[in-house]
């Protein structure tokens, strides 16, 4: 994932003043950031689903 701390990541959203685009300075990174992500969870859904689906099946029943 490059690296990518969930730390990081906190920091980020924390930082986002979630504005429309229109109202952003043009040095706003909001579309670079939202096709980052977009591309990184496409990358990494499909195996974490996957991995997921197994620790799930691994619960025995009636265990909460």
């Amino acid at each position: 994932m490059g690296g990518v701390r969930v730390a990081d990541w906190l920091r980020a959203i924390r930082q986002d003043p979630r504005l429309p685009v229109g109202h952003l300075p043009a040095s706003w990174p909001a579309s670079a950031a939202h096709a980052l992500f977009l591309r990184r969870h496409g990358e990494v859904a499909p195996e974490a689903a996957r991995v997921a689906a197994e620790i799930l099946r691994s619960v025995p029943a009636g265990v909460s």
